[in-house]
């Protein structure tokens, strides 16, 4: 019985590898609008492995938006980036709606229907989304019942009801600036878990109703709120223009942090993080190497070397010793330096 178990589990990996093979060599790539003449088109014909290239331009119309991706493992993705690549959901529902796949390179906008509109919406999946930029909508991501997200590299700002805002999901984000008109463009409610990594949180980031939120290598220009049991823990980051708001029933951790309060913990200082303008916005650390008067009290103070400070999104790694606090662009090195860390702008 032992010897066949082992036969039928090999043969079943067998089948699994050939089968994933299969895929992979049947994929496709398809371009819009070459080989179709608009997205949701594109999407609908496609299957697991395909790739779909979208040229430059701004898309819109009803084959344009309420792009429903679910359960189809593909890549959609500009041909050039989101400055030229724009999707304009005319005041719909959504402009992608993921249960897996990844979209890359598109500006995402004008989702506003009946005041529940959705950049990009996940629901009961995960799914990635690389490099985008998501305005003008009621929510720039939301996500509902959805695990394995993963946000990379976006800019999420100027959405009147919130940047991202998940319900009993787990949402990781890295490397993104958000925004919004309501000052809460991070918004984790019911059981959610929202994992956030190096980013620029303009506006309160809210952990509500049993809800965990993790901050790393952020700045946050407001407060972080934990009401309804919720847990928030933070390290590496700068809290400034606000604090830790909490009911009772919330729990947080806050070590090798700048806070305008200080608050308990290994490596905590609050003292002014004395931001200053440089190539990419508003909030780097002033440092005499980069032409500053004098160096800000959050340069190496963090927990550890830059170089191994490293979060993990999906099979890549972003490690602090690749960012930048510098004006000058020059990488962050030794100990890592608190609060958010800037792509080069070169």
């Amino acid at each position: 019985l032992k010897t066949m178990m082992i036969t039928t589990m090999k043969t079943m990996m067998i089948l699994a590898l050939v089968t994933l093979g299969l895929t992979a060599v049947n994929a496709s790539t398809y371009y819009v609008p070459a080989d179709y003449p608009s997205i949701k088109e594109a999407v609908d014909a496609s299957t697991h492995g395909d790739i779909i290239i979208v040229a430059d331009g701004t898309w819109s119309g009803p084959n344009n938006r309420n792009i429903d991706m679910s359960y189809k493992d593909i890549q959609v993705m500009s041909a050039n980036g989101p400055e030229l690549c724009t999707i304009d959901v005319g005041n719909s529902y959504f402009g992608f709606k993921m249960t897996t796949g990844k979209i890359e390179g598109f500006t995402i906008k004008n989702a506003t229907q009946s005041g529940q509109g959705f950049g990009v919406y996940f629901s009961s999946g995960g799914g990635r989304v690389n490099n985008c930029v998501l305005e003008d909508n009621n929510a720039g991501l939301y996500g509902e019942y959805c695990s394995g997200v993963d946000v990379v590299n976006c800019i999420v700002q100027d959405n009147e009801q919130g940047g991202l805002y998940c319900i009993n999901s787990e949402i990781d984000i890295f490397n993104s600036q958000l925004s919004s008109p309501d000052d809460e463009p991070v918004h984790g409610r019911s059981l959610s878990i929202v994992n956030v990594y190096n980013c620029l949180i303009m506006g309160n980031a809210m952990s509500y109703q049993e809800s965990i939120m993790n901050l790393a290598n952020c700045t946050i220009i407001g407060d972080v709120e934990m009401y309804e049991y919720a847990e928030a823990h933070l390290t590496n980051s700068i809290v400034w223009g606000g604090g830790l708001s909490y009911g009772a029933s919330a729990y947080y951790t806050v070590t090798y942090c700048n806070t305008e309060t200080l608050y308990p913990g290994e490596g905590n200082i609050s003292s002014d993080p004395m931001f200053v303008a440089g190539p990419g916005g508003a909030y780097y650390l002033g440092q005499v190497a980069a032409g500053q008067a004098s160096d800000s009290p959050c340069v190496d103070a963090g927990a550890d070397d830059a170089d191994v400070t490293c979060y993990q999104a999906g099979s890549d790694q972003f490690c602090m010793g690749d960012f930048i606090t510098r004006t000058d662009e020059e990488l962050d090195t030794g100990t890592v330096d608190m609060g958010y860390h800037y792509p080069e702008i070169g």
